[in-house]
């Protein structure tokens, strides 16, 4: 259950210190057509001050909007959320919320760094643990987005900002600004906002930090109809965590299948893989009624994925064992390279394509399991180009 903040952020008073020894250093770039940024200095520390643009207009509801968004960051004490130290007349800003310096760079760039899925795991934690809170609260942020989300250089921890079209449960906005990009139908056809909007923006942000692993909860968290998206962070957050669960179970049966084709690889026998499967040891005690649901869910998804996994891999093993006589048969490097190596990559991907058509249910776990093989193949074929 939210608590209920509406006491809270009803417009109220606000002591508003005059300035006190904040020097501004620089202006910083901003996004916003309304609120401008600086960088400013105080006892040897750094901060961000936030204020209202000069050409922004209308300088009471921007001032409103400054006013309630500071009501809201005094309100939250959560180390994966940006922390404000006042509210400050600065005589060349004007009103200003004084923020805390994050020494960090946007999601976008932290992404583009190629972070293990272990630590993009743990970054998706952090910000699930900051979304839940906020949503307990009764706080919707509205804005949910790359550029929001900071992660500190110093252990690549998650802040995130910008609340400046955050509400609460109370006092949701009819028509507040969104990025078309992060945006829920209903913020584009101005129909509100609620949690269900924060849900629709996490699935966008899901997708970017992981584009395969957790397609069908992104899909979820993305439905058109908020009612039939995730109810709460909460129960993403359990989604997630089964997702990963199933993905240790059959993990055990890959490297085997690989080691397997590489002993015939290295005798010079190539036939598709033979995947024994090995028995699943799942560490659940059954004791609880959660836990046997949950063998048998796992005892099911493998019974209708593994002989997906087989049939894929046979219409590979063929299509390569065509390839590998091919390029014996072109002697010429270049020549095998066309007509050998490039076709058979390509009626490889239509394979892929084939079989997430057939199993959409299974479209993240198949791309998994088809690179996989793929790799595996290509270079028995590359193996035998060679150029002098």
């Amino acid at each position: 259950m939210a608590e209920n903040l509406s006491s809270e952020l009803t417009p109220t008073p606000i002591s508003i210190e005059e300035f006190s020894n904040y020097e501004i250093k620089e202006s910083l770039k901003s996004s916003s057509q309304v609120n401008a940024l600086y960088k400013a200095s105080n006892g040897g520390n750094f901060f961000i001050l936030k204020g209202i643009k000069k050409s922004a207009g209308n300088e009471e509801r921007h001032l409103t909007l400054l006013h309630r968004e500071y009501t809201i960051l005094s309100s939250i004490d959560n180390p994966y959320i940006i922390h404000t130290n006042g509210i400050i007349h600065h005589p060349d800003a004007g009103e200003c919320i004084i923020l805390e310096y994050i020494d960090g760079r946007n999601l976008d760039a932290y992404l583009k760094e190629k972070h293990s899925a272990q630590e993009r795991r743990k970054v998706l934690n952090q910000l699930l643990e900051a979304l839940e809170y906020i949503h307990k609260k009764g706080i919707i942020h509205s804005d949910l987005k790359d550029s929001n989300i900071m992660i500190r250089h110093n252990g690549d921890y998650v802040v995130l900002i910008d609340f400046g079209l955050s509400d609460s449960d109370a006092t949701i906005q009819k028509n507040p600004g969104h990025t078309a990009a992060y945006a829920s139908p209903e913020q584009k056809n101005g129909s509100g906002t609620n949690y269900a909007t924060d849900i629709y923006s996490l699935g966008k942000i899901i997708e970017e930090i992981f584009p395969n692993r957790y397609k069908h909860i992104s899909s979820k968290c993305l439905n058109s109809n908020p009612s039939n998206r995730y109810s709460g962070i909460g129960e993403i957050r359990k989604a997630i965590d089964r997702a990963d669960k199933l993905r240790k179970v059959f993990g055990t049966v890959i490297p085997a299948a690989i080691l397997t084709a590489a002993a015939c690889f290295a005798a010079g026998i190539f036939t598709a893989p033979t995947f024994t499967e090995p028995e699943v040891q799942v560490k659940e005690v059954h004791i609880t009624h959660t836990d046997t649901v949950y063998i048998q869910q796992v005892d099911s998804f493998k019974l209708k994925f593994q002989p997906i996994v087989d049939q894929m891999d046979a219409e590979m093993s063929k299509l390569c064992n065509k390839y590998v006589k091919c390029t014996q048969e072109t002697p010429d490097p270049s020549q095998a390279i066309s007509e050998c190596q490039n076709p058979f990559s390509d009626k490889c991907y239509d394979i892929l394509v084939k079989y997430k058509k057939l199993y959409p249910e299974f479209e993240a776990e198949i791309e998994g399991e088809y690179h996989k093989r793929y790799s595996l193949y290509f270079h028995k074929i590359s193996d035998l180009i060679k150029f002098e």
